[in-house]
């Protein structure tokens, strides 16, 4: 098994279904983007943003850690001090990748090992004691349920319902610092079991967790295309035990556009108008269907550029837009981070790709 991002070019994996609709794409990032590097420095002046921008600020992933078949199988092992390091660095936000698979049974009633429920407990409690203001737990490499038949996936469901059963009761009496996302980067299955396992693990949660933050997102490894694609795809609109709207819901998306830059540093240039362009239609299009889906709000749960990337200029002029553009378009920024091609954070040092620090806007 390889770890996260083993080479797979997933950004070019959504299907044009015709040439028509690959030129009518094309043309909607031409009319709806405008920008350039010059425009985006004038944004960058702009410090603050949203309240909701303010209060995630930048966050970080703790990749490849809980989220390998074992802890410490791909990275070292999760320690306070990394949490105390991310708040001193000035993120305010971590996501926290778990695989349940490997710790919990295979037949009913399905129990998580206690030991691997207390140690991610462990883990979030250390995120929150380092006063960052938000923690995301999900289920992450769980590839066990991304299944293409809807009658396999029907049989494996009670399983992953039976895990966010014990989660959600474990969490229940946490502040709404901790917000649960329910599968990441599902691109198997199909759009009738992504919404039936957002629905089931939406009911779970709300029987004990009422106001806890879920975080959906879409298939195609959360790529924001296939919300493009299919801007009704995904159920987004649910409701409480007491027939009220549920606010309490966010959408999550991730990009490492261009992957030829941002992932095998085969191209080694970016930053032209249509760079700029292509990347601002992101959150521009996200921010549009937000206003079209309840005014839902989005996080960039993953996004990054490999340290192999030699154009160090390029590489920083991707963080600068990144960010920046998240921030105007009001969408949470959590950049992924390992111990492996994305090393933001040094584990043995406490130290930080100064690249993604100069990259950070000023939330304040």
């Amino acid at each position: 098994e390889n770890k996260k991002h083993g080479g797979l070019n997933r950004s070019l994996t959504m299907p044009f279904r015709s040439m028509s609709m690959c030129i009518l794409f094309m043309a909607m990032l031409m009319l709806t983007s405008s920008g350039s590097a010059s425009e985006l420095s004038e944004r960058q002046e702009t410090k603050g943003g949203s309240n909701f921008t303010k209060s995630w600020g930048a966050g970080i992933n703790l990749g490849n850690t809980m989220d390998a078949p074992f802890e410490g199988w791909w990275a070292p092992s999760a320690e306070q001090q990394y949490f105390t390091d991310y708040a001193s660095a000035g993120f305010r936000s971590v996501r926290l990748p778990v695989r349940w698979d490997n710790h919990t049974g295979l037949s009913s009633p399905y129990t998580i090992d206690s030991a691997w429920l207390d140690r991610v407990e462990e883990v979030v409690g250390w995120a929150l004691e380092a006063g960052l203001n938000h923690v995301i737990i999900n289920s992450h490499h769980d590839d066990w349920l991304d299944l293409e038949s809807d009658s396999a996936f029907q049989a494996a469901l009670p399983r992953f319902e039976a895990i966010w059963t014990q989660i959600a009761a474990r969490f229940a009496d946490y502040d709404d610092r901790l917000a649960f996302e329910v599968y990441n980067e599902p691109h198997v299955m199909s759009v009738d079991s992504l919404n039936a396992m957002n629905a089931a693990v939406h009911t779970i949660v709300r029987a004990n967790n009422p106001d806890r933050t879920i975080i959906l997102g879409g298939l195609q490894w959360m790529d924001y295309r296939w919300i493009a694609y299919y801007p009704n795809g995904m159920t987004v609109d649910f409701t409480k035990a007491d027939g009220s709207k549920d606010t309490n819901l966010m959408v999550e998306i991730h990009n490492y556009d261009p992957s030829d830059f941002t992932w095998n540093a085969g191209q080694t240039s970016w930053g032209t108008d249509s760079d700029y362009e292509a990347m601002e239609y992101i959150f521009s299009f996200m921010s549009g269907w937000s206003q079209d889906h309840g005014n839902i709000k989005v996080v960039l749960g993953e996004f990054g550029c490999v340290i192999e990337q030699e154009n160090t200029e390029a590489r920083q002029a991707w963080f600068d837009a990144m960010f920046a553009y998240a921030l105007q378009y009001d969408v949470a920024a959590v950049i992924w981070a390992e111990d492996y091609d994305y090393n933001v954070y040094d584990e043995a040092t406490g130290e930080f790709d100064p690249q993604v620090i100069a990259a950070m806007p000023d939330y304040n």
